[in-house]
């Protein structure tokens, strides 16, 4: 182990250590020292960057929030389709295959049930109505020719607009017959007592509608048989994408 020559003085060698502890010493305090600025720097930053961030959410988001909390109000929930690829009420490419105003001698309810037109200020209405006690009762709506040959050998979305005319909800039957270009099999919807949107879809064949045939769509208003009716405001089809 090193230490002091023979001769030296010992407190002397004392004292040359702690000269050379103590420029040791100071020369790390001057880098510290020399390094601060650039940690003061880097802190400086993120406060700007945080004080930018909270400045942009203020000005894109606060306002709305603000409006949201003294209205009460709470956000709308997000649309919920049954299916399709569509959100329901845009306008593109639909093509209106029934309207009660205008379309009143293509409904054919024969000895099934009854349809009547009702007229409010706004819109009107057919109340469709299957006779209690049979699960046959069905009453027709005719969807005509210059809607349904465009649309041949494609997958096509329906829309059709309608509600339950009584307070209560309950299950009713859809069917397409659309001869020989195909047909949906049985739907099943619930009706309920405000106006929505009952959205299916269905790949229709390559195939024109021989001309003795019509296309329709088919209802039994009430699945249980005790003749509830159901108001339908307007029948939209469309091609899908």
């Amino acid at each position: 182990m090193d230490g002091p020559a023979a001769g030296d003085d010992p407190d002397e060698f004392a004292i040359d250590s702690r000269d050379a502890y103590s420029e040791a010493y100071a020369a790390t305090i001057s880098a510290s020292r020399e390094r601060k600025p650039y940690a003061k720097l880097l802190l400086w930053t993120i406060i700007l960057v945080g004080i930018g961030v909270a400045i942009w959410w203020a000005i894109n988001f606060g306002p709305a929030l603000i409006q949201q909390q003294l209205g009460g109000s709470v956000p709308n929930p997000g649309q919920t389709i049954e299916s399709g690829e569509f959100v329901p009420g845009k306008e593109e490419n639909w093509v209106t295959a029934f309207n009660p105003s205008e379309d009143s001698a293509n409904i054919d309810s024969g000895d099934s049930g009854n349809a009547e037109i009702f007229q409010n200020e706004s819109e009107s209405f057919v109340r469709l109505a299957s006779n209690a006690g049979g699960s046959e009762n069905h009453l027709r709506i005719l969807i005509p020719r210059g809607v349904m040959l465009p649309l041949k050998g494609r997958a096509v979305t329906i829309e059709i607009l309608m509600k339950s005319a009584a307070k209560t909800k309950h299950q009713f039957a859809l069917y397409c017959e659309f001869g020989e270009m195909g047909n949906c099999g049985r739907k099943r919807f619930n009706a309920a007592d405000l106006v929505e949107a009952q959205i299916f879809d269905v790949l229709l064949n390559n195939a024109d509608l021989a001309a003795n045939e019509d296309a329709y769509l088919t209802f039994n208003t009430d699945l249980e048989g005790e003749g509830r009716s159901i108001d339908v405001y307007t029948v939209r089809m469309r091609p899908n994408s």
